[in-house]
């Protein structure tokens, strides 16, 4: 019988929606400086830095002003580094229906975890922003692994759910033994996965 479901974050928060929000917010910010780009050129250059920083890594900042400008001006650097504490800290962007869900799991006197590749008091900070820190038990971050889950809880094998949006993530778990469950509703492009079964809507994960 499963007592703990642990939430891979890219099946708990919509990264995607974040990133765009990051985006925008960066470029509104900067916007009263002469940085002469548009809008819409900063947020592809800021897209494709994605693809080497994750959108919530501040290391990101820096080489966004070097390839606008060549140089990193400290005062620039300071205004967008606040507009990404607004975004990691209060504009965290869940799946719709995950409150819910993890309210009436959390009521049902199921342990729940979120694992995922950030650090710990990110994870944290993020579920305190979202008001859902309390329904948690642990966070596992950037710094752990899979097999840290399963032997914090020393269960058996198929006691422990894993909930996630990557399929890397799945073979993962299926290694450690862990039921899983794949997260359609957060990855539509995905091919199928050796999951134990999908769930397309986040309600399904109460039935």
């Amino acid at each position: 019988m499963v007592d703990v479901i642990a939430f891979e974050l890219n099946s708990f928060v919509d990264n995607e929606n974040m990133k765009k929000i990051c985006s925008e917010e960066l470029m509104n910010s900067l916007a009263k400086f002469d940085l002469k780009i548009s809008k819409d050129q900063g947020a592809n250059i800021f897209n494709r830095l994605c693809k080497k920083y994750e959108w919530d890594d501040p290391a990101i900042l820096k080489e966004f002003l070097l390839k606008i400008e060549g140089k990193v001006d400290e005062k620039k650097l300071g205004r967008a580094l606040i507009s990404f504490r607004n975004i990691i800290t209060n504009m965290v962007v869940p799946f719709s229906g995950i409150k819910t869900i993890v309210n009436k799991l959390k009521e049902n006197g199921i342990d729940l975890v979120l694992f995922g590749n950030r650090s710990k008091v990110k994870l944290w900070m993020w579920l305190a922003s979202m008001g859902l820190d309390d329904n948690f038990k642990y966070v596992f971050g950037d710094e752990d692994s899979l097999k840290l889950l399963k032997d914090t809880y020393k269960r058996e094998d198929k006691q422990i759910l894993l909930v996630g949006a990557d399929n890397e993530i799945i073979k993962k778990a299926k290694r450690n033994g862990m039921l899983t469950c794949f997260a359609r509703y957060a990855n539509l492009a995905e091919g199928k996965g050796n999951a134990d079964f999908e769930v397309r809507t986040v309600s399904e994960l109460g039935e």
